[in-house]
């Protein structure tokens, strides 16, 4: 195939991009024996023995790693489990972390290769030092489309010295034809650079940054989902995908523990009007989500408001409910026939959110906050709040730790729910009270109910704060 050459040239920049902990970025000078922000994902029990790679992979800050998705699948287009693979510094194999949790830009399909990115949060933060330290990321670098792109090909071959090349980028219609040639289709937001030969030997190397050249310090572009060149692991040809489509939901993400979220503007928010226009009270207010029935002592399930125009629940309870019954005291209510429910078409099972075509009147006594400290583990006690206050006392504890499902302890009383007025149902949440605020922060939310002493674990809304967000505020 004709190869197509390009004038190398790089871009200049006037100022140099640090890392949220004051680590330069992107600094060739700063390489120890290969780039500093480079890691392989090995399967965690064969990390000793003969060839453990399973992908490389490139550290944006000292809690995220972007790789290829198709990486965290076997050869068979099965996943692996996360607790199998393990993050390993290339400079430093001293230095690893476990998966904690995957992010995906679109659902990603397998048998292809578009969106065939993922950003992999790991279980606790790097240290940055000498050997280990983050590429730089630049959404303004990314818009422009520079004429050649560098690839360190140190993590081919580990015991190797350092490559570092400038490949020239081909055009898209050129790149397209090689992937249907070799894949026998192309594939979204693809980027190929080098020059490509049939007769090259393909290699199943993937994960490592395509990198964009800028006044001696070099940004992310892309991530390789191929290569080709010699048997013995030279490259001359990666074919990748292009990071540009991507900025907005990368920077969301990666970036997301170095501000308020808006989980956590909105709570704040939400406190002070609580605090102003609290009322004492016998009753609970409560949301019930009601069948044809409308029997409010037998709900189909319970909800939580969380916003202006969103109750939170359990997915589960959508094709049964009829109508969104609030219960402010004994003789005042309100009720939302029209509604219209959202789940996670991941989890069908999970959670729900409904929206309501209107706010509810009593707002500021009816509102949530949620639990956004996803790094910190916590224990508390866990309340029913559906009843009438002098019947309400503490039910169990609850142990929430990060990317797991919250467990409940100590359910010996939990059969006390039961007894009371109104009884424990799906869309029962588990809830912590802070002493400096007035509203309680939801942190899990149970598919079953509680009556039944059975349902040990319920499901975490940290996990789902980032749907959540997108869902209720855009």
């Amino acid at each position: 195939m004709a190869y197509v050459s390009f004038i190398v040239q790089f871009f200049a920049i006037v100022f140099l991009i640090r890392s949220s902990t004051g680590t330069t970025c992107g600094s060739p000078k700063t390489f120890q024996q290969s780039p500093n922000w480079l890691v392989s994902i090995v399967y965690s029990d064969q990390r000793d023995q003969l060839n453990p790679l399973q992908c490389s992979g490139t550290i944006m800050n000292d809690r995220f790693v972007i790789t290829a998705t198709h990486c965290l699948f076997d050869l068979n287009g099965d996943p692996v489990p996360l607790p199998m693979l393990q993050i390993q510094s290339v400079n430093n194999v001293a230095i690893n972390r476990s998966i904690a949790k995957v992010y995906h830009p679109k659902k990603f399909n397998v048998e292809r290769l578009d969106d065939d990115i993922v950003l992999l949060k790991l279980d606790r933060p790097l240290t940055f030092n000498s050997y280990v330290s983050p590429i730089c990321f630049d959404s303004t670098i990314l818009g422009s489309r520079p004429e050649a792109i560098v690839l360190a090909g140190h993590h081919l071959e580990p015991r190797s010295e350092l490559d570092v090349v400038d490949l020239s980028i081909l055009p898209n219609e050129n790149c397209n034809t090689i992937n249907r040639l070799i894949f026998n289709t192309s594939y979204e937001n693809s980027l190929c650079v080098g020059e490509f030969e049939a007769s090259q030997t393909y290699h199943r190397k993937a994960g490592m940054a395509l990198m964009i050249k800028a006044n001696d310090t070099l940004f992310i572009g892309g991530i390789v989902l191929y290569t080709t060149g010699s048997p013995q692991g030279n490259i001359s040809f990666a074919g990748g995908i292009n990071l540009e489509p991507y900025a907005t939901w990368i920077d969301k993400v990666i970036n997301r523990h170095l501000r308020a979220s808006v989980s956590e503007q909105k709570c704040q928010e939400y406190n002070v009007k609580a605090a102003a226009h609290k009322e004492n009270t016998m009753w609970i207010p409560s949301v019930l989500l009601l069948d044809e029935r409308s029997d409010f002592f037998k709900p189909v399930c319970f909800a939580s408001l969380i916003s202006e125009h969103f109750v939170l629940t359990a997915a589960q309870c959508k094709h049964a409910t009829r109508k969104v019954y609030i219960q402010y005291d004994i003789l005042d209510t309100e009720q939302f026939t029209e509604f219209d429910f959202n789940t996670m078409p991941s989890e069908p099972h999970g959670i729900a959110l409904v929206k309501l075509p209107r706010k509810p009147r009593r707002f500021n006594q009816l509102i949530n906050c949620l639990w956004t400290a996803e790094d910190t583990p916590l224990q508390f006690v866990a309340q029913a709040l559906h009843a009438l206050g002098h019947s309400m006392v503490d039910y169990f504890r609850a142990k929430y730790i990060p990317t797991k499902p919250i467990q409940l302890l100590d359910l010996k009383r939990c059969s006390q729910i039961s007894s009371m007025m109104i009884r424990s149902a799906p869309g029962d949440v588990v809830a912590v009270n802070r002493d400096y605020e007035t509203l309680r922060r939801i942190v899990g939310l149970s598919t079953k109910g509680f009556g039944r002493c059975t349902d040990r674990s319920v499901e975490s809304i940290v996990e789902k704060l980032e749907w959540i967000e997108d869902i209720v505020w855009g």
